[in-house]
């Protein structure tokens, strides 16, 4: 009997202790699962598939919110507006000043960057889309105030309709480049579309002064195949930059100096106005234009055109097609 009583004692002991073993399993578990809702994923069957399905879809950089995507399905660039459809001919929306020019007046001249080699601390200030008879009059006052050489990329249309302004640029000891006729987005355009504005553009140009220009810069700063296919043709040096203060969208005179501190550099380009902007303004270009001569000065640089830089020369007409 006594016997008997022992083992009965002995299978209520054992029954309590798988009692007490299930309630610490459940109050571990429990815990992980508390700890898993807050983020810190354990060594748990939560962190298992959790691993399991970043190694099937890729680092979470790469994955993209489909909510936010327009409607082509393609994610759009922050760091890119490409120019307006147009209504009608030409590219983007026209800016209208005293001459009228049918040019964009949103330029989106940020995507390509032109790093040039250069160990005497000198950088090149540029100017789009002139001349013009209000904006760009006033940058070569200034930049004759400063004793100060730049280059002016310049669009055939306006040519046509300020050739003495084009002249003045000229005869100021400045140098000019081909902006292409109409400010067009090559991207758009065929090959004989893309030589069309390139050579138009020449024509104009060559047609007040006498020669034609080796340097070109794209509208929009667009690249495509075709165009350099074009360029080597005809034997031209492709120019971007590598500031961009962003002028014509009327970004404040003291947002563009800072942009052009940040990133002064030897052999450093900065990309300015003389034409366009947007609601056709760049007041904001010609009132930090003086400030932004005179920091980078400061630092120990100097300014020079975009040839002194890269060492392209000016060459006579016949030498071109």
């Amino acid at each position: 009997m006594g016997r008997m009583v022992r083992t009965a004692a002995g299978l209520r002991k054992e029954i309590m202790v798988a009692v007490i073993g299930v309630m610490v399993v459940s109050v571990v578990y429990g815990l992980i699962g508390l700890v898993e809702g807050f983020g810190g994923v354990g060594p748990g069957l939560s962190g298992q598939a959790l691993a399991a399905s970043e190694e099937n879809a890729g680092p979470v950089s790469a994955v993209i919110d489909k909510a936010v995507l327009p409607a082509s399905g393609q994610p759009a660039s922050l760091s890119e507006e490409l120019p307006a459809e147009p209504a009608g001919k030409g590219a983007g929306t026209a800016a209208e000043t005293a001459g009228g020019a049918a040019i964009p007046a949103v330029p989106s001249e940020r995507r390509v960057e032109h790093q040039v080699a250069d160990k005497n601390n000198r950088m090149a200030l540029t100017f789009d889309d002139g001349p013009d008879a209000k904006y760009t009059t006033q940058v070569l006052d200034i930049l004759k105030e400063y004793n100060i050489k730049a280059t002016f990329f310049v669009v055939g249309q306006q040519v046509e309709r300020y050739p003495d302004v084009l002249k003045r640029i000229r005869d100021e000891g400045h140098e000019i480049g081909n902006h292409s006729f109409g400010h067009a987005n090559l991207r758009k355009l065929s090959k004989k579309g893309v030589e069309q504005e390139i050579s138009r553009g020449d024509q104009a140009i060559q047609e007040v002064l006498g020669e034609k220009p080796v340097l070109f810069r794209a509208p929009y700063g667009i690249t495509p195949d075709t165009l350099t296919d074009v360029l080597k043709e005809k034997d031209k040096q492709l120019i971007s930059w590598t500031i961009d203060t962003r002028d014509w969208a009327g970004t404040p005179e003291d947002e563009i100096l800072d942009t052009v501190l940040e990133r002064v550099q030897p052999g450093g380009i900065v990309l300015m106005h003389s034409f366009g902007g947007k609601n056709s303004n760049l007041d904001n270009t010609i009132a930090a234009l003086p400030a932004v001569i005179e920091a980078v000065q400061e630092l120990g640089y100097s300014w020079t055109t975009v040839s002194g830089l890269t060492g392209a020369k000016e060459r006579p007409a016949e030498e071109h097609e």
